[in-house]
């Protein structure tokens, strides 16, 4: 509602702006008049027309001149409080908030509401009244006439007094001085702003508001107004009071007729004495009053020192009172029976018996001392004395004079005469004070005034002092560096003597801090707990600790006082002690791995990382591991692999572990562990007083390349038998893959001789067959000779092996393998010729048959060849070849002969 009140600030309403708001009262309530610029007292009278809605003019009602402040009636407090206040018709309805005609209030301003006008009000004219909180909340009332114009100028119409003889009542107790009293009357017609009173035609003054109570009552479609004035006087005369109507900007209202009452004070009485008739009794008796009218009635007050103790009341002069003969008395005396209690009277009945120990206030332990009491009787007594006596809190009474603990000088009293006084002393002695004997002891006496028997008694504490403690303060850590950002505790323990302490005690502590400043029991970074209970132990609490912004190093103060809830054991001494503290810079963190078993596939493999701060950091670093794969980054808790977090006693290692059971493939890859921590002061609070600052990080990294298993590569010849040049011939290699192989790879293959690649496919008399999957773990390669050469064939031949897996598993070793084996090539035999036939046939037939087969086998070489080019992984097309082979009279490549099948590098050794 707040920003329509801003709003209207720069309206114009009837041409004018609605004006700046009136300054509120620093303290209190009041009525301001915008228009005049002024306070006006409460019941005040004003026109219709010096009150408006807008800025009308200035001071003076300066027509078209606005002073840029709203002219309105405004009914402040010092109260800073949005929307307060109430305005009230003269009928007692409520005025209308924000709109309405003639009238309307306005409150969305602080600490005020304004009575606004936009119309005449000859029909609602009369007392308006204002409640408004004062700056202590508490609703105050306010009232102010406002009449039309017409009506407010009219000086025929005056405040009217009903009844000549105003109420009387006293408002006081009959021995106040002086009295408090009222005189009451109505007022009808105008409002009663001031009230001005005389006595006895005597110097006329106005009444101030805090001597007025103006209640209001409609009367008849009127309003009467009761006037109650309050007189702090004791005085007899004629009071007479009149009222005016403070009209403002115009000549003030004053009623015609006056409330008039004599007022008469009752006379007082004289020649107050008193006599003691024994111990006990005491008679007073005065002189009468001298009264106008009426029997006096006398009020008696006994005070003592601890203040009334009793009133009593009587018309005679005479009056007796049991008052106690050891302590002295303070009698006042008032009359009434007129309108006013008389002046006071007074008479002191002083103190005929008194009982007094003297003896040291505190004394220490094992002490001796002596407690001395004296008993006075002054002369005006005539007494005997029965018995007087020393006895405990338990009034057991004392009664012997030998060495003992506690003992009497004399068992009777030793009485001397002192100024008309008769004095009377008992000492009691302390041989060695004990804690046992701290307590009250009792001095009495009987005495007798041949009509009373009286008890007198004097009470003495013997107390003693909590001797001093002995302070001391344990650190926690108790040795090695106090580093900053780490939590740090001062234990301060108090011992005290237990001779003496045999009821519970309790500590207070202070702890003041290097600078000398006592450190509060209610601060964020460093916190003291105080000892509770019967705890004589305090702590400080650093968290945490700082050498930065805060620089905690340095003389810490303990300081103990031990207190006992026994009353007569007063506190110890202060006993101090101190504790210095060096802070260190925090060293770095560490993060380094470590691992426990087998790199290889089935294995298994523990892996641990390591964090380690100092102990009691009061933060605990943030951990993050996760794995890198190629470009892959997978956190610790998305490997679905088993691990644990530990943290050791102190809290400063903390290990991460995964355990990878068994070792895969995918396993393999750079693991990275980082750890940080940021302390940035207690709660996490960025707040320079409190707040300290220490960042780190650190991290390690650790690659884990698995051992590929082992691939067995075999080797084997197509026979064993010796090799001649021009023949054919093939040697076999077989690639056999570890069953634990569960990824996909690509296996290659590469045949050398003497450590140079036999080419693929050469157009030479050596080819070289592709690689040849049997299934997903068994390969094979051949190495074809058509025919053999002895000049370039001979050598060691090896089938090396490659084993490739896709990039995600690039941290594999041991991926390759190799087989060996010799073969020499011999030159063909010649057989000579002679003239015989028969040996030229042997000779040409064999030729002609080896050429034959030669011929078939390349055939059937191609033919095999195209088939496999449509099915190159089909391993019925290798032993279909190798079939066809047979038919044409070649060994089976698996039957050879002899121990050069062996896989390695060994070859063979075959003879000729």
């Amino acid at each position: 509602m707040s920003w329509l009140f801003l709003l209207s600030l720069v309206l114009y309403v009837s041409c004018q702006q609605f004006g700046s708001l009136p300054p509120r009262p620093d303290t209190g309530i009041r009525l301001f008049l915008g228009e005049e610029n002024v306070t006006i007292a409460n019941f005040s009278m004003i026109a219709a027309g010096l009150f408006h809605d807008s800025d009308i003019d200035e001071p003076g009602s300066v027509g078209g001149s606005p002073d840029g402040q709203n002219d309105g009636l405004w009914c402040q407090s010092s109260l800073n409080q949005n929307m307060i206040g109430t305005w009230y018709y003269p009928n007692g309805t409520t005025v209308p908030l924000g709109s309405g005609s003639p009238l309307f209030a306005n409150n969305t301003a602080t600490g005020q509401v304004g009575l606004l006008r936009n119309g005449g009000i000859g029909n609602i004219q009369g007392l308006y009244r204002c409640v408004i909180p004062n700056e202590e909340g508490i609703n105050q009332t306010l009232y102010v006439a406002a009449y039309r114009n017409n009506d407010f100028i009219r000086n025929d119409e005056l405040p009217m007094i009903n009844g000549s003889s105003p109420s009387f009542q006293l408002l006081s107790l009959v021995d106040a001085d002086p009295p408090v009293f009222s005189l009451s009357f109505n007022v009808t017609n105008r409002s009663p702003t001031i009230v001005t009173c005389s006595v006895d035609n005597g110097n006329q003054f106005n009444v101030s508001d805090n001597d007025l109570i103006r209640t209001v009552t409609p009367v008849n479609n009127d309003v009467q107004v009761q006037v109650s004035v309050i007189f702090r006087m004791r005085v007899s005369g004629l009071y007479k009071c009149f009222v005016t109507t403070d009209r403002i900007t115009t000549t003030p209202l004053v009623s015609t007729n006056m409330a008039t009452r004599d007022i008469t004070v009752t006379g007082s009485a004289s020649n107050l004495v008193y006599s003691r008739n024994s111990l006990m009794s005491v008679t007073l008796d005065w002189s009468p009053s001298a009264v106008i009218s009426a029997t006096p009635q006398y009020h008696v007050f006994v005070n003592n020192s601890n203040g009334i103790i009793m009133n009593d009341n009587t018309t005679n002069t005479e009056l007796s009172l049991s008052l106690c003969p050891d302590d002295e008395y303070n009698i006042r005396l008032v009359a009434t029976g007129e309108d006013l209690p008389s002046g006071i009277i007074t008479v002191t009945v002083p103190q005929v018996v008194s009982i007094d120990v003297q003896g040291p206030v505190m004394m220490p332990l094992s002490s001796s001392f002596s407690l001395s009491c004296t008993l006075t009787l002054a002369a005006e007594v005539i007494v005997t004395l029965i018995d007087m006596f020393w006895a405990n809190s338990n009034l057991n009474h004392f009664n012997s004079t030998t060495d003992e603990d506690i003992f009497l000088d004399t068992l009777e009293p030793t009485m001397i005469s002192v100024n008309d006084n008769v004095v009377y002393t008992l000492t009691l002695n302390f041989s060695s004070l004990q804690a046992s004997q701290v307590g009250e002891y009792v001095c009495g006496a009987l005495l007798n005034d041949s009509s009373n028997t009286v008890s007198v008694t004097s009470n003495y504490s013997v107390s003693v002092q909590v001797p001093p403690p002995s302070v001391s303060i344990v650190a926690d850590p108790p040795t090695g560096p106090i580093y900053e950002s780490t939590s740090y505790v001062l234990t301060c323990t108090a011992t005290v003597n237990t001779t003496i302490v045999d009821t519970p005690v309790t500590a207070s502590v202070v702890w003041t801090d290097p600078s000398g400043n006592v450190i509060p029991t209610n601060e964020a970074r460093r916190q003291v707990i105080p000892p509770t209970g019967n705890s004589l132990v305090s702590m400080l609490l650093f968290l945490p600790i700082d050498t930065g912004l805060n620089n905690d190093g340095g003389t810490y103060t303990c300081q103990m006082i031990i207190n006992s809830s026994n009353s007569l054991i007063a506190s110890s001494q202060p006993t101090a002690t101190t504790h210095n503290v060096t802070v260190e810079s925090l060293p770095p963190m560490t993060v380094k791995f470590s691992s426990v078993g087998s790199f290889e596939v089935g294995q298994i493999l523990t892996i641990t990382c390591t964090i380690t701060t100092v102990e009691r950091l009061v933060v605990k670093p943030m951990i993050t591991l996760f794995k890198m794969n190629d470009t892959d980054m997978e956190m610790l808790s998305n490997l679905n692999r088993p691990y644990s977090i530990t943290t050791d006693d102190t809290g400063s290692v903390t290990n991460y572990t995964l355990i990878l059971d068994p070792v895969r493939f995918e396993d393999a890859g750079m693991y990275t562990c980082m750890a940080e921590f940021n302390v940035t002061g207690f709660n996490n609070t960025n707040d320079p007083s409190t707040a300290t600052y220490d960042s780190q990080e650190a991290s390690d990294v650790f690659t884990l390349i698995v051992d590929f298993p082992p691939v067995l590569v075999t080797i084997s010849k197509e026979h064993d038998d010796t090799l001649y040049a021009g023949t054919p011939f093939f040697i076999k290699c077989d690639i056999m893959l570890d069953p634990l192989v569960t990824i996909p790879v690509t296996v290659t293959n590469q045949w050398t001789r003497d450590g140079t690649n036999v080419p693929m496919g050469s157009s030479d008399a050596t080819i070289t067959e592709g690689l040849n999957m049997i299934n997903t773990l068994h390969y094979n390669a051949t190495l074809m000779f058509y025919s053999l050469d002895n000049a370039n064939d001979t050598g060691m031949y090896t089938c090396n092996v490659e084993v490739t897996a896709p990039n995600s598993y690039i941290y594999l070793r041991n991926t390759s393998a190799s087989a060996n084996i010799s073969i020499t090539v011999y030159a063909p035999t010649i057989i000579p010729l002679d003239d015989n036939n028969d040996n030229i046939l042997a000779i040409v037939i064999p030729i002609v048959v080896v050429f034959i087969v030669v011929v078939v086998f390349v055939v059937l070489l191609v033919i095999a060849h195209k088939i496999r080019s449509h099915n190159s992984t089909s391993p019925s097309a290798t032993n279909e070849e190798f079939d066809m082979k047979k038919q044409f009279g070649a060994d089976d490549p698996g039957s050879a002969k002899g121990g050069d099948n062996d896989t390695g590098s060994g070859g063979w050794s075959g003879g000729s």
